[in-house]
């Protein structure tokens, strides 16, 4: 009797890591967004690596698409990037949390709310790569943070307002892709004098 294959079971990068892909094949019309939606719902469904590689077959050669291999030995340092995502869902962070200093955002048909005015920084940088497909992220920060953007917009855009200017002691930088959604950033608003 044969001795039965032991599958291989994806790991939260590997799930990253076609989504990635998955997004740079439907932005360059590789996919329809029907084949699109079908095949990141199954990626994030997706419970061994096998299963990736036949959502990725007919778009990337195989060597390609390798599992991320975790190093031995103690847990993941902090400073190792965090991923939210939201598919057809929400995700939210407000209060007292922290942040990490990469963060990945994956929003496909779905809503991400990141409110940092409360969070504990982990420095004076924090940086976001958001990928979005018909989605939105709406970020709030404090009066002390600037925004550098750096993503690019494809039948979408990012409103940035009411952020510190060049001087400010704490930097949030954004990178990545939107596609048919949107980023929104807003600092606190500006109290209104009273005239007697």
């Amino acid at each position: 009797m044969a001795a039965e294959q032991i599958q291989l079971r994806a790991s939260d990068a590997d799930r990253d890591q076609v989504a990635d892909l998955l997004t740079a094949a439907f932005s360059e019309g590789r996919l329809t967004h029907e084949e699109f939606d079908l095949r990141v719902n199954s990626a994030m469904q997706a419970r061994h690596f096998d299963e990736l590689v036949e959502l990725t077959r007919d778009l990337v050669p195989l060597d390609d698409l390798r599992p991320r291999q975790l190093p031995e030995g103690p847990p993941l340092p902090t400073d190792e990037p965090e991923l939210l995502t939201a598919f057809l869902s929400g995700a939210k962070r407000d209060g007292d949390w922290r942040p990490r200093a990469r963060t990945r955002v994956r929003a496909f048909w779905g809503g991400v709310e990141l409110d940092l005015t409360e969070a504990v920084w982990p420095g004076n940088r924090i940086e976001l790569d958001i990928q979005l497909c018909m989605a939105g992220v709406e970020i709030k920060v404090g009066s002390d943070v600037r925004v550098t953007d750096r993503m690019t917009a494809i039948m979408g855009g990012n409103d940035i307002k009411r952020v510190a200017g060049a001087g400010a002691a704490r930097e949030l930088v954004l990178t990545g892709t939107v596609m048919m959604g949107g980023v929104e950033v807003r600092g606190p608003k500006q109290k209104k004098h009273k005239t007697k």
